[in-house]
Protein backbone atom coordinates (compact mmCIF):
# COMPACT_ATOMS: atom_id res chain seq x y z
CA UNK A 1 0.00 0.00 0.00
CA UNK A 2 1.08 3.33 -0.45
CA UNK A 3 3.06 4.73 2.53
CA UNK A 4 1.01 7.71 4.58
CA UNK A 5 3.12 11.14 5.33
CA UNK A 6 3.40 12.11 9.17
CA UNK A 7 3.73 16.16 10.11
CA UNK A 8 1.83 15.46 13.06
CA UNK A 9 2.49 17.54 16.21
CA UNK A 10 1.81 14.44 18.99
CA UNK A 11 3.38 12.69 21.69
CA UNK A 12 1.24 10.72 24.14
CA UNK A 13 -2.61 9.80 24.27
CA UNK A 14 -4.04 10.22 27.64
CA UNK A 15 -6.87 7.70 26.63
CA UNK A 16 -8.97 7.76 29.59
CA UNK A 17 -12.88 8.04 29.52
CA UNK A 18 -13.28 10.51 31.86
CA UNK A 19 -17.06 10.14 33.64
CA UNK A 20 -17.80 7.20 31.64
CA UNK A 21 -20.25 5.22 33.32
CA UNK A 22 -19.19 1.73 34.99
CA UNK A 23 -20.84 -1.61 34.69
CA UNK A 24 -21.00 -4.06 37.63
CA UNK A 25 -18.03 -5.46 36.50
CA UNK A 26 -15.73 -2.69 36.68
CA UNK A 27 -15.29 -2.04 32.68
CA UNK A 28 -17.17 0.78 30.91
CA UNK A 29 -18.85 0.52 27.74
CA UNK A 30 -15.35 0.89 25.97
CA UNK A 31 -13.92 -1.76 27.73
CA UNK A 32 -16.56 -4.24 26.96
CA UNK A 33 -16.28 -3.14 23.22
CA UNK A 34 -12.49 -3.42 22.91
CA UNK A 35 -13.26 -7.09 24.65
CA UNK A 36 -15.44 -8.06 22.95
CA UNK A 37 -13.33 -7.02 19.32
CA UNK A 38 -10.08 -8.74 21.22
CA UNK A 39 -12.44 -11.96 21.86
CA UNK A 40 -13.40 -12.22 18.33
CA UNK A 41 -10.15 -11.86 16.81
CA UNK A 42 -8.28 -13.96 18.89
CA UNK A 43 -6.40 -11.97 21.15
CA UNK A 44 -4.68 -8.82 21.49
CA UNK A 45 -3.48 -7.33 18.65
CA UNK A 46 -5.44 -10.16 16.57
CA UNK A 47 -6.95 -8.35 13.52
CA UNK A 48 -4.91 -5.61 13.72
CA UNK A 49 -3.64 -4.29 11.07
CA UNK A 50 -0.21 -1.91 11.59
CA UNK A 51 -0.20 1.02 9.20
CA UNK A 52 3.05 2.47 7.83
CA UNK A 53 4.28 6.01 7.46
CA UNK A 54 6.96 7.74 5.45
CA UNK A 55 8.25 11.55 5.68
CA UNK A 56 8.16 13.75 2.52
CA UNK A 57 11.67 15.08 3.00
CA UNK A 58 13.02 18.41 2.13
CA UNK A 59 10.83 21.47 1.37
CA UNK A 60 7.39 21.24 -1.27
CA UNK A 61 7.29 21.46 -4.30
CA UNK A 62 4.13 21.85 -4.73
CA UNK A 63 1.41 24.45 -3.98
CA UNK A 64 -2.22 24.85 -4.05
CA UNK A 65 -4.60 27.74 -3.98
CA UNK A 66 -8.51 28.30 -4.01
CA UNK A 67 -10.92 30.15 -5.83
CA UNK A 68 -14.47 29.71 -4.62
CA UNK A 69 -17.35 30.71 -7.25
CA UNK A 70 -18.66 32.81 -4.65
CA UNK A 71 -19.60 33.16 -0.87
CA UNK A 72 -20.10 30.63 1.54
CA UNK A 73 -23.32 30.25 3.24
CA UNK A 74 -23.31 27.67 6.37
CA UNK A 75 -24.92 24.73 5.04
CA UNK A 76 -25.18 25.10 1.19
CA UNK A 77 -22.73 23.63 -0.88
CA UNK A 78 -20.58 25.91 -2.94
CA UNK A 79 -18.20 25.21 -5.86
CA UNK A 80 -14.20 25.68 -5.51
CA UNK A 81 -11.75 25.82 -7.48
CA UNK A 82 -8.49 24.63 -6.23
CA UNK A 83 -5.19 25.06 -8.59
CA UNK A 84 -2.05 22.60 -8.08
CA UNK A 85 1.22 24.29 -9.33
CA UNK A 86 4.79 22.98 -9.20
CA UNK A 87 6.33 25.54 -6.62
CA UNK A 88 9.67 25.69 -8.62
CA UNK A 89 8.24 26.23 -11.77
CA UNK A 90 5.12 27.73 -11.48
CA UNK A 91 3.85 25.21 -13.95
CA UNK A 92 0.07 23.33 -13.19
CA UNK A 93 -0.18 19.84 -12.36
CA UNK A 94 -2.75 17.47 -13.32
CA UNK A 95 -3.96 14.27 -12.84
CA UNK A 96 -1.33 12.53 -15.71
CA UNK A 97 1.97 13.87 -13.30
CA UNK A 98 -0.06 12.32 -10.05
CA UNK A 99 -0.31 8.86 -9.20
CA UNK A 100 -3.10 7.30 -7.98
CA UNK A 101 -3.19 6.37 -4.69
CA UNK A 102 -6.43 4.44 -2.93
CA UNK A 103 -8.14 5.48 -5.72
CA UNK A 104 -7.92 8.75 -6.32
CA UNK A 105 -5.66 11.13 -7.73
CA UNK A 106 -5.99 13.78 -5.29
CA UNK A 107 -7.44 13.63 -1.32
CA UNK A 108 -8.71 16.76 0.26
CA UNK A 109 -8.52 16.48 4.43
CA UNK A 110 -10.54 19.91 5.20
CA UNK A 111 -11.20 21.36 9.01
CA UNK A 112 -11.84 24.37 10.48
CA UNK A 113 -9.84 26.11 13.24
CA UNK A 114 -12.04 24.39 16.10
CA UNK A 115 -11.34 21.02 14.62
CA UNK A 116 -14.82 19.79 14.40
CA UNK A 117 -15.94 19.73 11.15
CA UNK A 118 -13.82 17.33 9.08
CA UNK A 119 -14.55 16.94 5.46
CA UNK A 120 -12.20 14.08 3.36
CA UNK A 121 -13.39 15.25 -0.35
CA UNK A 122 -12.00 14.39 -3.83
CA UNK A 123 -11.75 17.14 -6.55
CA UNK A 124 -11.69 15.99 -10.09
CA UNK A 125 -9.58 17.47 -13.10
CA UNK A 126 -11.11 20.72 -14.02
CA UNK A 127 -11.32 22.15 -18.34
CA UNK A 128 -7.71 24.26 -17.29
CA UNK A 129 -4.66 22.18 -17.00
CA UNK A 130 -3.65 22.57 -12.81
CA UNK A 131 -7.13 23.49 -12.18
CA UNK A 132 -9.27 20.93 -10.14
CA UNK A 133 -12.79 21.85 -9.08
CA UNK A 134 -14.85 20.31 -6.18
CA UNK A 135 -17.97 20.84 -3.79
CA UNK A 136 -17.88 22.48 -0.65
CA UNK A 137 -20.47 22.36 2.14
CA UNK A 138 -19.23 24.67 5.50
CA UNK A 139 -20.79 23.89 8.67
CA UNK A 140 -19.45 26.97 9.89
CA UNK A 141 -19.20 30.73 8.91
CA UNK A 142 -15.40 30.63 9.47
CA UNK A 143 -11.76 29.65 8.35
CA UNK A 144 -10.98 26.55 6.91
CA UNK A 145 -7.63 24.45 6.44
CA UNK A 146 -7.44 22.47 3.06
CA UNK A 147 -4.97 19.76 2.93
CA UNK A 148 -3.81 18.55 -0.43
CA UNK A 149 -2.77 15.04 -0.32
CA UNK A 150 -1.25 14.34 -3.68
CA UNK A 151 1.79 11.98 -4.56
CA UNK A 152 3.81 12.60 -7.97
CA UNK A 153 4.57 9.90 -10.46
CA UNK A 154 8.17 10.27 -9.79
CA UNK A 155 8.26 11.57 -6.53
CA UNK A 156 7.31 11.04 -2.70
CA UNK A 157 3.69 11.69 -1.31
CA UNK A 158 3.28 15.14 -0.33
CA UNK A 159 0.72 17.43 1.95
CA UNK A 160 0.01 21.13 1.34
CA UNK A 161 -2.42 23.33 2.59
CA UNK A 162 -3.79 26.78 1.90
CA UNK A 163 -6.47 28.25 4.06
CA UNK A 164 -10.29 28.95 2.70
CA UNK A 165 -12.38 31.96 4.38
CA UNK A 166 -16.22 30.37 4.59
CA UNK A 167 -17.01 33.70 6.77
CA UNK A 168 -15.81 36.08 9.49
CA UNK A 169 -17.25 33.71 12.29
CA UNK A 170 -14.22 33.15 14.93
CA UNK A 171 -13.76 29.81 15.72
CA UNK A 172 -13.73 28.49 19.34
CA UNK A 173 -10.67 26.41 20.60
CA UNK A 174 -10.43 22.76 20.28
CA UNK A 175 -12.69 21.49 23.13
CA UNK A 176 -9.86 19.62 25.21
CA UNK A 177 -12.61 16.84 27.16
CA UNK A 178 -11.13 13.57 25.87
CA UNK A 179 -13.22 11.53 23.85
CA UNK A 180 -12.79 7.76 23.24
CA UNK A 181 -15.97 6.38 22.57
CA UNK A 182 -18.86 7.07 20.41
CA UNK A 183 -22.08 5.37 18.84
CA UNK A 184 -22.91 6.61 15.09
CA UNK A 185 -24.37 5.00 11.98
CA UNK A 186 -25.73 2.15 14.93
CA UNK A 187 -22.28 1.44 15.58
CA UNK A 188 -20.61 1.85 18.74
CA UNK A 189 -16.57 2.28 18.34
CA UNK A 190 -13.70 2.61 21.08
CA UNK A 191 -10.22 3.67 20.65
CA UNK A 192 -7.51 2.57 22.86
CA UNK A 193 -3.87 2.08 22.33
CA UNK A 194 -1.49 -0.98 23.28
CA UNK A 195 0.48 1.53 25.50
CA UNK A 196 1.94 4.42 26.86
CA UNK A 197 2.50 6.96 23.66
CA UNK A 198 5.61 8.81 23.65
CA UNK A 199 7.55 11.71 21.55
CA UNK A 200 9.31 9.86 18.99
CA UNK A 201 8.21 6.43 19.36
CA UNK A 202 5.50 4.48 17.89
CA UNK A 203 2.69 2.77 19.09
CA UNK A 204 -0.63 0.79 17.87
CA UNK A 205 -3.98 2.21 18.29
CA UNK A 206 -7.31 0.36 17.52
CA UNK A 207 -10.68 0.97 16.99
CA UNK A 208 -13.32 -1.26 18.58
CA UNK A 209 -16.56 -1.62 16.99
CA UNK A 210 -19.58 -3.36 18.34
CA UNK A 211 -23.23 -3.59 17.03
CA UNK A 212 -24.68 -1.29 18.95
CA UNK A 213 -28.15 -3.17 18.92
CA UNK A 214 -26.65 -7.15 19.50
CA UNK A 215 -23.54 -5.85 21.29
CA UNK A 216 -21.65 -8.52 18.65
CA UNK A 217 -18.45 -7.62 17.30
CA UNK A 218 -19.23 -6.23 13.88
CA UNK A 219 -17.45 -7.77 10.95
CA UNK A 220 -18.58 -6.52 8.05
CA UNK A 221 -16.82 -3.48 7.46
CA UNK A 222 -17.03 -2.49 3.42
CA UNK A 223 -14.09 -1.45 1.17
CA UNK A 224 -13.54 2.60 1.39
CA UNK A 225 -11.11 4.36 -0.87
CA UNK A 226 -9.09 1.05 -1.08
CA UNK A 227 -9.37 0.39 2.42
CA UNK A 228 -11.30 -0.78 5.55
CA UNK A 229 -10.83 2.66 6.89
CA UNK A 230 -8.89 5.73 7.07
CA UNK A 231 -7.35 7.52 10.07
CA UNK A 232 -6.53 11.46 9.94
CA UNK A 233 -5.81 13.43 12.98
CA UNK A 234 -4.80 17.03 13.20
CA UNK A 235 -3.15 19.07 15.70
CA UNK A 236 -4.53 21.93 18.33
CA UNK A 237 -2.14 24.27 16.87
CA UNK A 238 -3.43 23.40 13.48
CA UNK A 239 -0.69 23.36 11.81
CA UNK A 240 -0.14 19.49 11.12
CA UNK A 241 -1.86 16.17 9.81
CA UNK A 242 -1.37 12.79 10.03
CA UNK A 243 -2.81 10.85 7.48
CA UNK A 244 -2.67 6.92 7.97
CA UNK A 245 -4.16 3.51 6.62
CA UNK A 246 -4.80 0.30 7.87
CA UNK A 247 -2.01 -1.99 6.78
CA UNK A 248 -1.99 -5.48 5.45
CA UNK A 249 -4.17 -7.48 2.94
CA UNK A 250 -6.39 -4.74 1.37
CA UNK A 251 -9.60 -5.53 -0.36
CA UNK A 252 -8.91 -6.51 -3.71
CA UNK A 253 -13.00 -6.07 -4.68
CA UNK A 254 -16.35 -4.57 -3.23
CA UNK A 255 -17.53 -7.82 -1.80
CA UNK A 256 -14.48 -8.18 0.88
CA UNK A 257 -15.28 -7.58 4.70
CA UNK A 258 -13.30 -6.98 7.27
CA UNK A 259 -13.44 -6.29 11.20
CA UNK A 260 -14.24 -5.83 14.16
CA UNK A 261 -11.17 -3.90 14.95
CA UNK A 262 -9.78 -1.12 12.54
CA UNK A 263 -5.72 -1.38 13.66
CA UNK A 264 -3.29 1.81 12.94
CA UNK A 265 0.24 2.49 13.88
CA UNK A 266 1.70 6.18 14.65
CA UNK A 267 4.73 7.77 15.72
CA UNK A 268 3.47 11.64 16.89
CA UNK A 269 6.25 13.92 18.24
CA UNK A 270 4.84 16.72 20.10
CA UNK A 271 2.52 17.40 22.48
CA UNK A 272 -1.27 19.37 22.46
CA UNK A 273 -4.95 17.75 22.07
CA UNK A 274 -5.44 16.21 18.86
CA UNK A 275 -8.41 15.25 16.88
CA UNK A 276 -8.96 11.83 15.38
CA UNK A 277 -11.47 11.09 12.86
CA UNK A 278 -11.65 7.23 11.61
CA UNK A 279 -13.70 7.00 8.37
CA UNK A 280 -15.24 3.75 7.69
CA UNK A 281 -18.23 2.08 5.36
CA UNK A 282 -20.38 -0.28 7.00
CA UNK A 283 -24.02 -1.24 5.80
CA UNK A 284 -23.47 1.07 2.59
CA UNK A 285 -22.96 3.72 4.75
CA UNK A 286 -20.10 6.50 5.12
CA UNK A 287 -18.88 6.92 8.98
CA UNK A 288 -16.63 9.36 10.03
CA UNK A 289 -16.31 9.00 13.62
CA UNK A 290 -14.51 11.42 15.63
CA UNK A 291 -12.23 11.05 18.85
CA UNK A 292 -10.18 13.75 20.98
CA UNK A 293 -7.29 12.67 23.18
CA UNK A 294 -4.98 14.17 24.95
CA UNK A 295 -1.30 14.49 24.38
CA UNK A 296 1.15 14.98 26.79
CA UNK A 297 4.81 16.01 25.89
Amino acid sequence: MRKALLLLAASAFALSACGEKKHDDGHTDADHAAIAAKEATGGEHAGMDMGEASHHHGAATLKVAMAPAGAFTPGKPQSVTLTLTDVKTGAPIGPDQLALAHTKKLHLLIIDESLTDYQHIHPIAGAKRGDWTFSFTPKFGRKYRVWADSTRKDGDQEYVFADMIAGSEKAPAPDAKPVVTAEMGGLKFALSFAGPVKAGEGVMGSVAIVDAKSGQPFTQLQPIMGAFGHVVAFSRDWSSIEHVHPQGTEPKSDSERSGPVVGFHMEPKNGGIMKIFVQIMANGREVIVPFTVNVSA
